[in-house]
């Protein structure tokens, strides 16, 4: 359903490359469609459920699950011995860390939790009756093409203004 409402959006989906088609080729049945959209087949085990996708804020995420197994140090992982990224590869990769890298100052952040935590502490402690807030109703959506157009139209039309989403 996402793959339909981004491309009936006017998205595309890119290619796989080489060594992504040879992972699917070891993780899917011989029978996988080998193109975009990977459709992991309807006779599916939950195994081969690798992610979540969900509509959040207006963006659509995608968390990926990892088994116990999969998760290894960084030390760990050597590239291959014959193959070495090439240039395209490393260029998308300082773009994408020079993209997420900012400064970082503790002292612009507070601990909301546990100032509140700690309010309510000393309320009780002194007899005082502590009262709850009640949860703020969060607005229900029941589709996430519904989400996912609203997402990318959202971004068009900011882009339509001179800013990026």
């Amino acid at each position: 359903m996402a793959t339909d409402a981004l491309i009936a959006e006017g998205g595309r989906l890119a290619p796989l490359g080489e060594a992504t088609m040879e992972a699917l080729d070891r993780l899917l049945p011989a029978a996988w469609s080998r193109g975009n959209p990977v459709d992991i087949i309807g006779d599916a085990p939950a195994e081969r459920y690798v992610g979540a996708l969900q509509a959040s804020g207006g963006y659509l995420l995608l968390d990926t699950l990892r088994y116990a197994q999969e998760i290894v140090e960084v030390a760990a992982v050597k590239p291959g011995a014959n193959r070495s990224p090439d240039k395209r590869e490393i260029a998308l990769a300082e773009q994408l860390i020079g993209a997420l890298e900012d400064r970082f100052d503790a002292s612009e952040f507070r601990d909301e939790y546990q100032e509140q935590l700690k309010a309510m502490l000393a309320a009780k402690a002194a007899g005082k009756v502590v009262r709850f807030p009640k949860p703020v109703k969060r607005e229900q959506t029941d589709s996430l093409v519904a989400s996912l157009q609203a997402s990318l139209k959202a971004r068009r039309k900011d882009a339509s203004h001179g800013r990026r989403a």
